[in-house]
């Protein structure tokens, strides 16, 4: 990303640091690129005076370059250059008309030049061996341009003061005033009486002119022309309309094939407001953040609406069934009136017999409910881990006995498949490795003793 600025600076941006250190960013020296200047963010200049625009002398390099006359050298007076523009991060500016020569590669000519249109012609004809490039000039080496009268008597300001800068919050930017502490010679400008030096204007910078839009621009009102025209509910087909902004894509896709099949249908004004609905599904993406987070949100509130039900149903039965009532019922073969609350037998030391209530029983069933859950999810954690899936429409399961037909439904997918040679691989392997060795036989060595019993017959 190029520093340079064409633009009257109006921030202190340029004092942060870019890099944390010289040597950040910059190539190896086997590549041959060669790195630009770095300048420390406390060698930068603050406040700058000369920004784009300013008409500048140079003060460094051959006469031809400073003096209006090389002959004559100072006495015909100095070159005024324009800033073109300025970076910061490295004190440099750049003037109009100050440029080194690079070497550039010639083209060969095509065997068609005759073909080609007068443009292509000359790009090919006047062709050089070298190209302009602008040549960055440091900030000291050039003087601000009070007053061009083109000659001698031109006067330049050697010194700048500011003004202390304020920061504008409408605009947020800061802002100074610069002026003249030393001139060159002798100006007619007025004199700010408050410091006794001569008020230095900032350029005037015009306003570039918008071209004119081409074929492949946009124009600002078809920008500002409402492109989406939702439709009623009423006119959108009830196959495809979901019943929740949480519900998944819809299964029946006759709707989507006639309109990639047919094209001759996407006129057909309820297709047209249906696509959306499986276009925005299918682009979306499946593991989105938002869409775990609404399906373990759905999951909860289906629990907690599950849990609820549950815990009211057995409630109501234990009412129904007469609130513990068994505990005051005559125990049989026990004298006549003994209950199970007034039996000596059955009351504990310090422990009261009495009947549950509403809450005791509901705390009871909630405790139940949420074992029964936990455990389905382990069951469903491992049913996952050994590559089963669960067949939730329920046309491909067995009934089995001694399971349920919950547990019946998970059936062996891919993954488990896949588990279940390597299983069986593994086993063959030791059964190999294990029959290997019960044929290992032993032979006569040097320095060996089989004993009698181990030899094989």
């Amino acid at each position: 990303m190029s520093s340079q600025v064409t633009a009257i600076p109006r921030g202190f941006r340029h004092m942060n640091p870019i890099n944390k250190n010289k040597f950040a960013g910059k190539y190896p020296t086997r590549i041959g690129a060669k790195p630009k200047a770095f300048v420390p963010v406390h060698d930068r200049i603050k406040n700058w005076n000369i920004v784009p625009g300013d008409s500048v002398r140079l003060m460094v390099g051959k006469k031809r370059e400073k003096f209006i006359d090389e002959e004559l050298g100072a006495k015909s007076g100095y070159k005024v250059y324009k800033v073109s523009s300025i970076d910061q991060t490295r004190n440099r500016v750049y003037l109009e008309g100050l440029n080194n020569k690079k070497s550039n590669a010639i083209r060969e000519i095509p065997d068609n030049l005759h073909e080609l249109d007068e443009n292509e012609q000359r790009s090919y004809t006047g062709q050089k061996n070298f190209v302009a490039v602008r040549r960055a000039v440091q900030y000291s080496n050039v003087q601000l341009c009070v007053e061009d009268n083109n000659g001698p008597d031109s006067v330049f300001a050697s010194r700048v003061a500011t003004s202390s800068p304020r920061f504008i919050k409408d605009l947020g930017q800061w802002r100074w005033k610069r002026f003249a502490a030393n001139l060159s010679g002798e100006t007619d400008l007025p004199i700010v009486k408050s410091r006794g030096q001569v008020l230095i204007p900032w350029p005037v910078t015009e306003r570039k002119p918008t071209p004119a839009a081409s074929a492949s621009d946009t124009l600002p009102k078809d920008v500002l022309q409402a492109s989406l025209k939702l439709s009623q509910i009423e006119t959108i087909p009830h196959e495809v309309i979901p019943a929740t902004h949480r519900s998944p894509a819809p299964t029946d896709q006759r709707y989507a094939d006639e309109y990639i099949f047919k094209p001759t249908s996407r006129a057909h004004h309820q297709l047209q407001t249906a696509m959306p609905m499986y276009l925005s599904e299918e682009l979306s993406p499946r593991f989105a953040r938002s869409k775990k987070q609404a399906t373990w949100q759905a999951r909860r509130e289906q629990e907690e609406k599950i849990r609820l039900e549950v815990s009211r149903s057995k409630v109501a039965e234990w009412e129904a069934a007469g609130r513990d009532s068994a505990l005051n019922e005559p125990i049989p073969g026990v004298s006549a009136g003994t209950t199970v609350i007034n039996n000596d037998m059955v009351r504990l030391d310090g422990v009261e017999i009495r009947s549950r209530t509403r809450q005791e029983v509901r705390e009871g069933v909630l405790h139940n409910f949420n074992h029964e859950v936990l455990f389905a999810k382990k069951q469903v954690a491992k049913a996952y881990a050994d590559g089963m899936k669960f067949d939730a429409e329920g046309t491909k399961f067995t009934p089995q006995e001694g399971l349920t037909e919950d547990e019946a439904r998970w059936l062996e997918g891919p993954k488990g498949e896949r588990l279940a040679f390597k299983r069986r691989r593994k086993d063959r392997k030791e059964r190999k490795m294990l029959e290997k060795l019960e044929r290992l036989t032993l032979t006569d060595d040097k320095n060996q003793v089989v004993p009698e019993e181990l030899r094989r017959q």
